[in-house]
């Protein structure tokens, strides 16, 4: 398993718990209610011909009966679907008044991940459904579990977004892959507040960004790269079919960027050189800025289903069980969407005020950061 699918399985396995929705102290009893639980989120990031393993879901099962449901949630066969049965499918579709026209359908496959760690529920193994197809933006698709043995039938529609819309106006789309300038700090001593701006993609809502900080702790001939991660913040800039909202922005604080990586590091050990960024660039003209590669921005952007489970839950998925308060699954509970991140790499600390506050600023002062230069 590559990094990237065991770092995308992860998220849909810590859903478990929530999703088998079981209390400990009873015993359940009473007719068995087949319902699908569904946490499925497509990411063009994932698409095969972008390099990635494709797109995983999760999908189990409700469950009752009359041995305690701390015994049950213990045994698979109690919240999976059996899959001699089961059929999974993605279908293409369009949709024209009453009338929904199938254009193109694939069967999900199963795949087995190892990563649970112990608790109640079973474990180590867990099962997802794996499809290995490109999305493609703006296209309409619709998620049907059939389970042939009891008639079961659960459905979810979603229009996947647009993100060719997306854009990074400041910093500008038009010098990605650069080594971009970005300031944090002015030559009076005072901070710089640098708004991002972004022209807002088709069909989604919510965004988050992320500051991505990176660094690099020298011993003898050895490297270790290491990088911190701030949020920014969150917000809704929803936009569908072209109509909404066509342009967001968040503001980052440069003090705020200091005081976090303060707040998060320790001085080094002795005998290690900290450097600041993970590389150094030299070489000057053609867009580029001379300086140490120290940080990128990455947008996190959700599509309008997964931006109202969001608004709904919080992100807690505690909010998902068998009286849901949100769901877009037909006859059935959770979630089945969109979501995708942008990232604009290789920036700069702007000029040497900005340098000078890694090495010597009040929150970053004693972290001994160096330049390469």
């Amino acid at each position: 398993m590559t990094k990237s699918m065991l770092r995308y399985a992860i998220g849909l396995v810590a859903l478990l718990t929530v999703f088998s929705s079981c209390k400990t102290n009873i015993d359940l009893i009473g007719d068995f209610e087949e319902k699908a639980l569904v946490y499925g989120l497509l990411d063009p990031n994932d698409n095969p011909s972008n390099g990635g393993d494709g797109h995983f879901i999760r999908i189990q099962r409700s469950f009752l009966g009359e041995a305690s449901a701390f015994d049950m949630a213990m045994i698979p066969d109690s919240s999976y679907f059996d899959y001699n049965t089961t059929t999974v499918e993605i279908h293409r579709i369009t949709i024209s008044g009453l009338d929904t026209n199938i254009l193109e359908s694939w069967q999900l496959d199963t795949v087995n991940v190892q990563m649970k760690e112990d608790g109640v529920f079973f474990g180590p193994e867990q099962r997802l459904y794996h499809w290995d197809e490109d999305v493609i933006a703006g296209r309409t698709y619709m998620l049907e579990v059939n389970n042939s043995a009891t008639g079961y039938r659960a459905m979810s529609v979603m229009d996947m977004m647009d993100d060719t819309d997306y854009r990074w106006n400041k910093p500008n789309d038009n010098f990605i892959g650069n080594f971009t300038g970005l300031n944090l700090k002015r030559s009076d001593g005072t901070y710089f507040d640098f708004n991002t701006e972004f022209n807002t993609a088709d069909n989604a809502s919510k965004y988050e960004l992320w500051l991505r900080f990176y660094y690099r702790e020298v011993t003898g001939t050895d490297t270790v790269f290491n990088e911190m991660n701030w949020n920014v913040g969150r917000n809704n800039f929803s936009k569908t079919d072209g109509i909404g909202i066509q342009n967001g922005n968040f503001v980052l604080s440069g003090e705020q960027v200091f005081s976090f990586i303060g707040s998060n590091l320790e001085p080094p050990a002795a005998g290690v050189t900290r450097l600041i960024g993970k590389s150094y660039n030299t070489q000057a003209g053609n867009g580029n800025k001379v300086g140490p590669e120290a940080f990128e921005l990455v947008m996190y952007i959700a599509g309008s289903d997964y931006t109202d489970f969001l608004d709904v839950t919080g992100g807690n998925t505690a909010g998902l069980t068998d009286a849901p308060s949100y769901s877009n699954i037909e006859n059935g509970i959770g979630v089945f969407s969109c979501r995708t991140r942008k990232v604009f790499p290789r920036l700069v600390p702007n000029d040497s005020d900005d340098l000078q506050e890694f090495i010597a600023g009040q929150y970053t002062g004693d972290l001994q950061f160096q330049t390469d230069q």
